[in-house]
């Protein structure tokens, strides 16, 4: 089964959180629902937020995409460093993996970084932090077919 191109960059985006010594041990997910056990210090979910084609020129012309990505970064308290210490950590490194190619090795010509947020969090479990963070990239596809 073919991938989208928007798929793809949500695949390269996770792969970048992955490579070498991978952010928040390893525990990076594709999706937006994931619980976090208790007893793991972090975790990190990826997915497509939106995506939607530009208005076109010329008929027939390849279609030009605006695609979000979403990261989602769930990090509990670790000894003496509170947890939105250990998530503003976790986001550093993820922003600078994810914007070191602007290119996403070439699926994208453009990738912004957007606005960082903290989502409401679950009142039971105060020592755990979300931030959420934004990633607008610009690609395209052929008129016929979104595949990468």
């Amino acid at each position: 089964m073919a991938n989208t191109k928007q798929q793809a960059i949500v695949d390269a985006v996770e792969a970048a959180l992955l490579a070498g010594t991978p952010v928040a041990g390893g525990r990076v997910y594709e999706g937006r629902d994931r619980a976090m056990p208790t007893g793991v210090a972090s975790q990190v979910l990826v997915w497509k937020g939106f995506s939607e084609p530009t208005a076109g020129e010329i008929m027939g012309a390849p279609v030009d995409w605006l695609t979000e990505v979403k990261v989602l970064i769930k990090a509990r308290r670790s000894g003496s460093d509170s947890a939105e210490k250990v998530a503003d950590a976790l986001w550093s490194d993820i922003y600078n993996r994810v914007m070191a190619d602007s290119t996403l090795a070439g699926l994208v010509w453009d990738l912004t970084p957007g606005p960082l947020q903290e989502p409401e969090r679950d009142e039971a479990d105060t020592d755990v932090v979300l931030l959420e963070w934004a990633i607008t990239c610009r690609h395209r596809t052929t008129l016929t077919s979104i595949a990468a």
